[in-house]
């Protein structure tokens, strides 16, 4: 009796041991994302409708959508980075992402209020949420949001509106790829 017990003992902690292994290289696993791909195809950006509305320059996602592609590109954070719809037949490979990119929130901020007053107010903001999706199942692999903030500091002039816009454009991507970078 006391061996029987002893053995389901041993079983049981082997069995834990192994449940245990098992979900630290599963939290491994979940913790990298986009690990297992190498390839990524970059659907042009889009815009929230409200935002037109909101002052957003015409174009303005599709600076942000080839500013990520170059620096995703010159970065070599992926094996291959694509633009889709640049002539190039739609990749549904194994080891294939599709990343769609949408502009979600925008202020153009205010150059007086970031002046006057400083400590953040009147800055300017661009908000990008991004939906990677695995090309063969469609399923989605990984969602980031990304908030770009100039409030003009070091600036006596409180910046320009295009500095201002490009400095938050210049913030989303760095903080977008570092973000991309941590789950691959």
């Amino acid at each position: 009796m006391r061996s029987r017990l002893s053995l389901l003992g041993t079983a049981l902690s082997l069995l834990l041991l192994v449940a245990a292994l098992g979900q630290v290289c599963f939290s491994a696993e979940k913790g990298k994302p986009l690990s297992g791909y190498s390839v990524l195809v970059i659907q042009p950006f889009t815009v929230s409708p409200n935002l037109k509305a909101a002052g957003m320059p015409s174009g303005y996602e599709d600076v942000l959508q080839k500013t990520l592609f170059a620096k995703l590109l010159s970065e070599r954070v992926f094996y291959s980075v694509v633009e889709a719809g640049r002539g190039i037949p739609e990749l549904k490979e194994p080891g294939t992402l599709i990343a769609s990119g949408e502009v979600s929130d925008f202020a153009k901020g205010n150059r007086a209020a970031r002046l006057a007053v400083g400590y953040g107010v009147g800055s300017a903001k661009v908000k990008v949420v991004m939906v990677f999706r695995d090309a063969v199942s469609g399923a989605e692999v990984l969602r980031l949001e990304r908030t770009g903030r100039y409030a003009g500091f070091g600036n006596i002039t409180g910046g320009s509106a295009d500095k201002a816009r490009s400095e938050s454009a210049r913030k989303v991507v760095d903080g977008l790829v570092k973000q991309i970078k941590a789950a691959r």
